[in-house]
């Protein structure tokens, strides 16, 4: 185990042909195709056009109750088989890092329920989710406190982000990031995934996959490329 990391993130960006003006169209098939997702398009000088349908929620606020969820592993929607040791230490992995969070930030009234399985298009992922109540107005905290999760960057953090900083070629530029909205009564944000950046009548899709000890990488490959269909079908539907 590389430097005592128990499971890295790497990502890789997939390109796919796709006409740029075509984008409010494919996010209104995203819209459509994925209602429990956040469905985004947005556009700016400083970071060029991106669209996504992220399953991720990272930290949802109103009043003093925050919600957030442990996402991680990940099957194909046909696919009946059973989650394997691997894939719920994956998940338990996320579990943990989000209680010690909650708790180290002073939260309360502290509830989980899960894991059940999450429909997320063409994949599934173990999934529990979390209440809490803030004992006070530290929600924005708690988000950056939560990012970057275990289930896109790794464990233990530090360590896990050196290696990726060292390893992956790619800028990831707003993949993995945060993305929502944030205000002092209510939040809701989440984190940057199943996601393209749109330039040129290209569409780079960031797609991603978690490394331990018992990764099989050709599997884990895979799993990128089923999570690529999230947007891949939308494209070829519009």
């Amino acid at each position: 185990d590389a430097m005592g990391v128990e499971k890295a993130v790497y990502s890789r960006v997939k390109l796919h042909p796709f006409e740029t003006k075509k984008a409010p169209v494919l996010f209104d098939e995203l819209c459509r195709r994925y209602p429990n997702a956040f469905c985004y398009l947005v556009s700016s000088k400083a970071f060029g056009t991106w669209i996504g349908a992220t399953p991720e929620l990272l930290l949802k606020k109103e009043g003093l109750q925050i919600n957030t969820i442990a996402l991680a592993s990940t099957h194909k929607v046909e696919e009946d088989k059973a989650w394997n040791e691997k894939e719920l230490q994956e998940h338990q992995f996320v579990v943990e890092a989000i209680e010690e969070t909650l708790d180290r930030n002073a939260c309360f009234s502290i509830e989980k329920e899960g894991p059940n399985e999450h429909v997320a298009g063409p994949v599934k992922h173990l999934k529990t989710e979390f209440s809490a109540l803030l004992s006070q107005p530290n929600a924005w905290n708690i988000a950056m406190d939560l990012h970057p999760t275990p289930a896109v960057c790794g464990t233990p953090r530090m360590q896990a982000l050196d290696l990726i900083v060292s390893r992956e070629m790619h800028n990831r530029e707003l993949y993995t990031g945060i993305i929502g909205w944030n205000s002092d009564e209510d939040a809701q944000l989440f984190v940057n995934l199943r996601c393209a950046k749109l330039q040129d009548d290209k569409a780079y899709l960031f797609v991603g996959g978690g490394y331990t000890i018992d990764s099989i990488p050709d599997l884990e490959w895979e799993e990128t490329e089923n999570k690529a269909q999230t947007l891949i079908q939308a494209m070829k539907a519009v």
